[in-house]
């Protein structure tokens, strides 16, 4: 009879410290307990229907924030006589402690065969809220209806970690003045969130007015004037474009939603309009 002990410690060292089924079996064998993959295989299969539940519940839990964070990241799915190919988890995040919610963090992860839109339009299909995330174009579906283009309930939060990330790309390669001036420019956003972590909500946009939106508008600003002296095929170009092409998700940390209502006066070109304030 396996104990729940044991085959915690087989899931843990499988899926977190990723120790294949037969590099465990030959560990307890060492030890004179001889438990064969396939066996630990099978006990997993039945583990994963009987925590199905928590991990809905969990999922639920997550989509019951204001705000959560999503990504994807690629995984080797093995196959049977096709060989090897790539797979994708899918992460929801719900994590507000920076923002003074002791709500308690959680995480889930969604497995697909591919990177297809359809996925998180289906794990999203009943949030209403704000999502942050890439600039990924699968997401886009879940922010407009694709054939009316009318907003959903789900708002686009931009994630300039991503941004960031472009910049750094390029600098890994080769050394770029304007790449790294971008990189500067990002880690001073950065800083104002690491000064204002954990503090109240109302002190965390007040300090966001006075001291990130004068910085952000002036991100835009280099970010427009730089695009123009690039070819549009050069990876700075493209790395400028990033936050450009998504400019109000991008600033959107720093704005509310409008009420219902309310009509948008935000002109072409203006990074901030007057009624929408922190």
């Amino acid at each position: 009879m396996a104990s729940s002990a044991l085959q915690a410690n087989l899931v843990v060292s499988r899926f977190v410290d990723h120790q294949p089924w037969h590099r465990q079996s030959v560990i307890f064998r060492r030890v004179g307990l001889h438990i064969d993959r396939d066996v630990m295989s099978r006990w997993t299969r039945k583990l994963a229907w009987l925590l199905a539940p928590l991990g809905e519940r969990l999922f639920a839990y997550i989509r019951e924030a204001a705000k959560i964070h999503g990504d994807d990241t690629p995984v080797t799915l093995l196959g049977n006589d096709e060989g090897s190919r790539t797979g994708h988890f899918w992460v929801y995040l719900r994590d507000d402690r920076s923002s003074g919610d002791m709500s308690p963090p959680a995480v889930a992860f969604r497995f697909s065969a591919d990177r297809g839109g359809a996925h998180p339009a289906e794990h999203l299909a009943d949030y209403q809220g704000r999502l942050q995330a890439d600039g990924f174009a699968g997401y886009n579906a879940l922010y407009r209806d694709p054939k009316t283009k009318a907003p959903r309930d789900i708002v686009e939060v931009g994630c300039w970690a991503h941004s960031r990330r472009k910049f750094t790309d390029i600098l890994e390669k080769n050394p770029s003045p304007s790449a790294a001036d971008a990189v500067v420019r990002i880690a001073e956003l950065f800083a104002i969130e690491r000064d204002i972590k954990g503090a109240p909500p109302d002190e965390r946009r007040r300090i966001r007015q006075i001291k990130a939106v004068p910085k952000l508008e002036a991100v835009r600003v280099w970010l427009e004037t730089q695009n123009r002296g690039l070819s549009s095929d050069s990876n700075l170009a493209r790395a400028c474009r990033y936050p450009l092409n998504r400019w109000q998700a991008m600033i959107r940390y720093c704005v509310k939603r409008r009420s219902k209502g309310t009509p948008d006066r935000r002109r072409r070109g203006t990074p901030f309009s007057d009624n929408m304030m922190l």
